[in-house]
């Protein structure tokens, strides 16, 4: 595999894998492994078809934008004023998940010897990681590269870990009374389209694109399968909210401070991916300066954070069905115009056949109804 490959690939990887990853368990003891494996197939192979498909639309189109660029060009401007909105609290509802994430995560790892409040390290991570976006691409992908080797690795030694405490009895769980309470937790959790403009501007050899976007989200969907298991396989109907500090009965401290590690190392790198792709929509797409996109794109989550709204799961999964379902009717919507209308020839290009396109059409749109009400009568 060539380098440049394995960079892009890692750019997906650390923008999909990020606070999700510790919603899943939870979602899925809500289910059951079995249900919640199938879950996971589909959810997944959905998303690959969406960022397939938008990397054709980005292939198929002149310029470097971000997605509501491509909208003006398909759907015209009505199109990217909806595509920069949805994309925009979307971004933002994800950077604050991930700024709760790491202040929880942070004072479970360092407070037993640091003391402190989530508040306090979410504050540190804040200034450290709104400086760091300020530095550009270029850093974030070099980080993105080492995160992702050190994700993997903690991974596959939590998995060591807690494999052996595998209860035969938590696998053959099922629950279909909670079918439709894992599909925004999960569809946030396998979200991708923001990172596919940059995987191609970093891919040196763009015939690799189809391959670079297969791998980057391979790696998260075998993940997520592994690390459900044995977290639901561990504890159950038990799983916590943030998975690994509910292990800490069932596997030790070392585990919780593992699992903490991790949580950092997924969600830091989440954050700083998906802010500089705010930063550069507001910059390139609606032509702001340079300085005001950061403030807006770093700020805005920051003071709902203070605001108080902290709900990890719930918050998960309304951004994950609401836009994340907008997200993926405007690709297909940008996909089939951009068939008829695109003015480059592309290297990567699928064919999605109508019973499915209208089926993932009806599906997405059926999951932002469905949240929406749910919000509304909780």
């Amino acid at each position: 595999m060539r380098k440049s490959t394995f960079t892009a690939s890692a750019v997906l990887v650390g923008t999909v894998i990020g606070a999700g990853i510790f919603g899943i368990p939870f979602a899925l003891s809500k289910v059951g492994l079995l249900i919640g494996f199938f879950y996971i197939l589909i959810i997944g192979l959905v998303n690959l078809l969406i960022l397939l498909a938008y990397g054709e639309v980005i292939e198929r189109s002149r310029g470097d934008h971000q997605m509501a660029g491509y909208a003006e060009m398909y759907l015209g401007k009505a199109g990217k004023n909806i595509a920069a909105l949805t994309m925009l609290f979307g971004n933002i509802g994800a950077l604050l998940i991930y700024m709760i994430g790491i202040g929880d995560f942070s004072y479970a790892l360092f407070s037993p010897t640091l003391g402190g409040s989530p508040f306090v390290y979410a504050l540190i991570f804040f200034i450290l990681a709104s400086l760091a976006i300020l530095v550009g691409l270029n850093l974030i992908v070099v980080i993105e590269k080492v995160m992702v080797v050190l994700l993997i690795g903690i991974v596959i030694l939590f998995l060591l870990i807690g494999f052996p405490e595998i209860k035969i009895e938590n696998l053959a769980y099922s629950n279909f009374g909670n079918i439709f309470f894992p599909y925004g937790i999960l569809l946030f959790s396998f979200g991708g389209v923001t990172a596919i403009s940059e995987m191609r501007r970093v891919l040196k050899d763009k015939s690799k694109f189809r391959r670079a976007i297969v791998l980057g989200l391979s790696i998260p969907f075998v993940i997520y399968l592994l690390f459900s298991l044995v977290v639901v396989g561990v504890s159950g109907t038990e799983t916590t909210p943030e998975a690994v500090i509910g292990l800490q009965n069932y596997l030790g401290g070392g585990v919780t401070s593992l699992g903490a590690i991790l949580g950092i190392l997924t969600m830091g790198t989440s954050f700083l991916t998906l802010g500089i792709i705010t930063k550069k929509l507001l910059v390139k797409d609606y032509k702001l300066d340079s300085t005001i996109a950061w403030v807006l794109t770093c700020f805005i989550p920051f003071f709902i954070y203070l605001a108080g709204l902290k709900d990890f799961i719930e918050v998960i999964s309304i951004i994950g069905a609401v836009m994340g379902g907008m997200n993926g009717i405007l690709v297909l919507m940008m996909y089939k115009k951009a068939k008829k209308m695109g003015q480059e020839k592309p290297n990567l290009t699928i064919k999605i056949p109508s019973l499915i396109y209208y089926l993932l059409f009806a599906i997405f749109g059926l999951g932002i109804v469905y949240e929406i009400v749910f919000v509304i009568l909780k």
